[in-house]
C-alpha cells in the first residue's frame, strides 16, 4: 500500500502498458490517502507486434490487451470503469516552454475570469509553439500531431514563484506549460485499442516517462533529474531540472537490440538469445562465455550510449542534473549500467554537480511505502507512475490543472 498526501471517495482505476515485450495491466484503488495495488498481469507480447514504439499487429496486440484485462480484473474481483493507457517509444514526445501574460491593470487582483483567459491564451501559444517544433524534428505535418498530455509546471506573479495566482496582483503573469504529443494514426490506434475494451472509458493515455516525472514533482516540486526508461524496444528519457519539466525523448534501441546481436553472434534463434542474455545479466555463464558475450555487446553499447547523449543534448538544458534514475524492464543489464557509470558526462555537457548519481528508480521516489517485491516487480514502476499521475489529474486535480484540461476539452486541441 502506497500512502498519498489527499483524501477523498473510492475510485477504481484500470492502468495498461502497451509495451514492445508484454501488456501488463494494473488496478489500483485510491481510498482516503491511500493508492493499493488490487491486482496485476502482464502477458507476452509476440515478437514484431511493435516495433520502435509503433504497434505494427493491431490485431494480436487487441487481443493480448483483453487477456491481460480479463486477467488482471479476475484477480481483483472488480471491473473499474475509467481506464488510462501507458505508452512510450519514439512516437510521443513532448517539451516545456515558459510565457508571459502582461497585465493591463497590475494593481487589481486576479480574479477567476481573468485566469481562465491567462491560461487559455498561454496554452494556445505554446500549443502552437511546441506543435510546430515537434512536428520539425518528426518530420510531418503539425496538423497531424494530436495533444495527449498538458500540464501546468509552475506560475510566477512579477517573478515570484506562487501555486495559484488568483487573488494576487502584479503585471507579469509567467506560466511553464508542458505539452506531449503523438502523431494522429498512432493516437487513432492507441484508441481503437481502447475500444475494443467495450465496458471501459478511456480517460487519458500517458507517457510514462512523462508520468515518472509528473510524480517526482509531485513529492519534490524543485526536484531535477533525468529519468531513463529502458524498454524492450526503445529508450525513453524525460528530465526535470528545478522543478520544471524540460521535455522528453525516445530512441529504438533498447534490451532487444542486446538479443539481436547475441542472436547474429550465436546463430540462434531471438527466444533462445533472450535466455543467453537473462543468464550473462544473472552472471551465470562460464567465464569465457561472459566474456565473449560481452565483447560481442560492445559495438551496440557505444551506439545506445551515443544516442542517447544525442537525445539529452536535443533538449534546452542550460545544466545536466546531477540524478539518473533508470527504470524499464531492461534497465538492469550490466551492460547499460557500466555504459551509463564509465561516461565522461562533465566533458560533454554542463553539469549542475561533478558526482552523478546513478541509481534504479525506486517505489520512494513515487510514492511514500512499498510493496515487497514478490508482489510488485519493478518494472511496474512506470505504470505505478501513470496511476499516480492520472489519480491526481483526474480526481484531485489542482484548480490551474482543471482550468486547463477544461480548455483543451472545449476547444479540441
Amino acid at each position: 500500500m502506497f500512502s498519498k498526501d489527499h483524501k477523498g471517495h473510492v475510485h477504481h482505476l484500470l492502468c495498461v502498458d502497451i509495451g514492445t515485450h508484454s501488456i501488463k495491466a494494473c488496478i489500483f484503488e485510491e481510498n482516503e490517502d491511500c493508492l493499493s495495488l488490487k491486482g496485476l498481469q502482464s502477458i507476452p507480447q509476440q515478437f514484431g507486434n511493435i516495433q520502435g514504439g509503433t504497434i505494427v499487429d493491431i490485431s494480436q496486440t487487441s487481443d493480448n490487451i483483453k487477456a491481460a484485462v480479463k486477467e488482471v480484473e479476475t484477480k481483483a474481483k472488480v471491473s473499474p470503469r475509467q481506464m488510462v493507457i501507458g505508452v512510450s517509444g519514439k512516437m510521443i514526445k513532448g517539451m516545456s516552454v515558459t510565457l508571459d501574460y502582461l497585465r493591463s491593470h497590475p494593481e487589481k487582483e486576479i480574479a477567476a475570469q481573468e485566469l481562465k483567459t491567462i491560461i487559455y491564451e498561454l496554452q494556445w501559444k505554446a500549443f502552437e509553439l511546441i506543435r510546430s517544433e515537434l512536428a520539425e524534428e518528426m518530420g510531418m505535418p503539425a496538423l497531424e500531431l494530436k495533444l495527449i498530455n498538458a500540464s501546468i509546471i509552475s506560475v510566477r506573479v512579477d517573478d515570484v514563484q506562487v501555486k495559484n495566482p488568483k487573488g494576487l496582483r502584479g503585471e507579469k503573469v509567467s506560466i511553464d506549460i508542458f505539452n506531449c504529443f503523438s502523431p494522429l494514426q498512432h493516437f487513432g490506434q492507441i484508441q481503437s485499442l481502447a475500444v475494443e475494451l467495450s465496458y471501459h472509458e478511456l480517460k487519458g493515455v500517458f507517457n510514462q516517462s512523462f508520468a515518472v516525472c509528473h510524480s517526482l514533482l509531485l513529492k519534490n516540486a524543485l526536484e531535477s533529474a533525468i529519468v531513463i526508461d529502458i524498454g524492450a524496444g526503445t529508450t525513453d528519457i524525460c528530465v526535470i531540472s528545478n522543478g520544471k519539466l524540460i521535455g522528453n525523448r525516445s530512441f529504438s534501441m533498447a534490451g532487444n537490440s542486446l538479443s539481436k546481436r547475441i542472436s547474429y553472434e550465436l546463430s540462434t534463434s531471438f527466444e533462445d538469445a533472450e535466455a543467453v542474455k537473462l543468464s550473462y545479466s544473472a552472471n551465470s555463464l562460464e567465464k569465457q562465455s561472459q566474456n565473449a558475450i560481452r565483447e560481442a555487446l560492445q559495438s551496440d553499447i557505444d551506439i545506445w550510449i551515443s544516442s542517447l547523449e544525442f537525445s539529452l543534448k536535443e533538449l534546452p538544458m542550460q545544466k545536466l542534473p546531477s540524478k539518473l534514475l533508470l527504470c524499464g524492464k531492461s534497465h538492469l543489464l550490466p551492460e547499460f549500467q557500466r555504459a551509463l557509470k564509465a561516461y565522461d558526462w562533465g566533458q560533454h555537457f554542463p553539469v549542475e554537480d561533478e558526482e552523478i548519481a546513478i541509481r534504479p528508480l525506486d517505489y520512494s521516489d513515487i510514492l511514500e511505502g512499498d510493496f515487497d517485491a514478490e508482489h510488485f516487480d519493478p518494472q511496474y514502476l512506470p505504470l505505478l507512475a501513470v496511476a499516480n499521475t492520472a489519480f491526481d489529474l483526474l480526481y484531485h486535480n489542482p484548480e490551474l490543472d482543471t482550468i486547463l484540461n477544461t480548455i483543451i476539452a472545449d476547444k479540441g486541441l
